[in-house]
């Protein structure tokens, strides 16, 4: 789909300003402080991710994440692709997501942002290796079959970033302009684990628009650098 500005309209309502806290289970529960906190040196605190951790307006062209809210990329917090829970799953002490509408690398009034979508999960001491490798293994074993209420995950090779890191993308079907027809509708998807972090970077599009895989290539760099310097 083209990355219209005429697209150009309610889906800032992706980035709220309001803080929610990410549940194991990857929906979002109103909580009266959000689960990022920084400390003075600007080092991560014992269950918690520092906001120096998350990309910042220098890696965005300008754009600040804000906390995520609602349903923005609720599939992806975190990825299920089988549908069920992950062994680690009880070895996560802290996660964050946050949203940024990211400025068009084109720029200029004929095109559109990106909506990026960024989550941090911490866990235990010795747990992040197996997470990412749960993971990754879930990839591979669900790719499933997009459609209006399903998705399809492929993966598309390593990445060089952190320890070791993964692209993939994920796929739904939505109604076209015309709205008679079903299009695509994917995200490509970064994933990499920094010790017992894993860090996810999404593109997801504008609207109902593809998100970009170079995007997500450039920033998973920048977002393991984040990381890596708060640790």
């Amino acid at each position: 789909m083209r990355r219209s500005l005429g697209l150009v309209t309610a889906t800032l309502a992706l980035v709220v300003v309001s803080a929610c806290k990410v549940t194991s289970e990857g929906g979002a529960a109103a909580a009266p402080s959000t689960s990022i906190s920084a400390s003075g040196s600007g080092s991560a605190v014992a269950g918690t991710i520092p906001t120096a951790a998350l990309l910042q307006p220098a890696d965005l062209n300008g754009a600040e994440m804000k906390p995520v809210d609602g349903d923005a990329g609720k599939a992806l917090r975190p990825p299920r692709p089988c549908g069920d829970a992950h062994p680690s799953d009880p070895a996560r002490v802290a996660s964050t997501a946050a949203t940024a509408v990211h400025p068009s690398a084109g720029g200029g009034e004929s095109t559109a942002p990106s909506v990026i979508l960024e989550t941090i999960v911490r866990y235990r001491p010795g747990s992040g290796a197996q997470a990412f490798d749960e993971l990754t293994a879930a990839i591979a074993r669900c790719p499933g079959t997009a459609g209006t209420d399903t998705r399809e995950w492929q993966s598309l090779g390593p990445l060089d970033a952190g320890d070791e890191a993964v692209l993939f993308r994920t796929s739904t079907q939505v109604r076209a302009d015309d709205q008679a027809t079903l299009a695509p509708w994917t995200w490509p998807v970064a994933v990499a684990r920094v010790g017992d972090d894993l860090v996810l970077v999404a593109d997801l599009g504008w609207e109902t628009m593809n998100g970009e895989e170079t995007t997500v290539r450039g920033l998973i760099t920048a977002a393991v650098q984040r990381v890596r310097a708060t640790t």
